[in-house]
């Protein structure tokens, strides 16, 4: 960092770390720290809380996607006055079920149960497990009735509604241009996890932003999503599947392949479904059957869409 360099912060979750490399290719000599909220310890917050608000003056601003109260001073409602008089830009937090409505976490955040995608997992297998189906017999719910009775084709509208209601609050909205973007080509790893199709024109409507208010001025040079690396890349990549594809209107069909989380120079695995379901069906099988079935995630689907066996085939 040069001694002319001025420092930004950006609060964020897993999306903070692409945030910070893109901005500082974006702005012209900033420095961009971040501070990770899934990072932090809840018995760390306060202290590292703190210790922000402390250094305020070192930054020009602060991006912050909106905190619910448990957040202490970052919370939406704090946030503003603790960092005055260091001007606080509110960005979208971007989570967008429609592509991978069959996501599901399985336990309490720091308690999750962990399968061949880590955190995620599928809810039919979830679903087929708790109902008693084989795993042979939970291969044939990922279907176009299923995925109707369950309501997969309609989360796609949903989210983006969702995504319009939580823009709301934010200084920097982005939901148009995902609609206009989705169509043609991979837009999301996960739910929470967007791909440089995303960021790219996302990072630079940011630096746009920062510049029509005086805050920072663009560097000048031309991101392109081919040259963008982004780290969520290394990390668990969930299927669009192809019914799903297909009722959205994607220029591309989807499929059934599953990535797992690559570490280092260790690349993840890439499972069909068949062995997905399997791995799945033994992480399940680590849990008692009476605790799993208690699990919030199983226990409300099953109330909402009864055992698997009476779902339409």
């Amino acid at each position: 960092m040069s001694s002319a360099s001025k420092k930004c912060l950006v609060i964020s979750n897993c999306q903070a770390q692409p945030l910070k490399h893109g901005l500082t290719w974006a702005l012209d000599d900033f420095v961009v720290d971040i501070h990770g909220v899934h990072t932090t310890r809840l018995a760390d917050r306060a202290e590292a809380h703190a210790k922000l608000i402390a250094n305020k003056y070192d930054y020009s601003f602060v991006l912050t996607t909106p905190l619910s109260d448990k957040f202490g001073v970052l919370a939406t409602d704090q946030i503003v006055k603790a960092f005055d008089p260091i001007p606080v830009i509110f960005i979208t937090n971007i989570v967008f079920t429609g592509l991978h409505p069959d996501v599901a976490y399985i336990g309490q955040m720091g308690g999750r149960l962990q399968g061949p995608l880590g955190d995620y997992h599928s809810l039919i297998a979830a679903l087929a497990f708790a109902s008693g189906f084989s795993g042979h017999e939970a291969l044939r719910l990922y279907q176009g009735n299923t995925y109707r009775f369950l309501g997969y084709f309609d989360e796609c509208e949903k989210s983006f509604l969702e995504l319009r209601r939580r823009e709301q609050s934010v200084d920097i909205r982005f939901e148009q241009e995902i609609r206009d973007l989705i169509r043609d080509g991979t837009c999301f790893f996960s739910q929470n996890h967007p791909s440089s199709r995303i960021f790219v024109p996302y990072i630079d409507k940011i630096a746009g932003y920062l510049e029509a208010r005086g805050l920072a001025r663009k560097s000048g040079w031309h991101m392109d999503v081919n040259i963008v690396p982004n780290f969520l890349a290394s990390s668990a990549i969930y299927p669009i599947f192809p019914e799903i594809a297909r009722h959205n209107d994607l220029s591309f069909e989807g499929s059934y392949f599953f990535k797992s989380t690559s570490v280092g120079d260790r690349p993840g695995r890439v499972y069909g479904l068949e062995e997905l379901v399997r791995l799945e069906y033994e992480a399940f099988s680590r849990v008692p059957k009476e605790g799993f079935m208690a699990l919030p995630v199983v226990k409300d689907s099953l109330a909402k869409f009864g055992n698997a066996a009476q779902w339409p085939r």
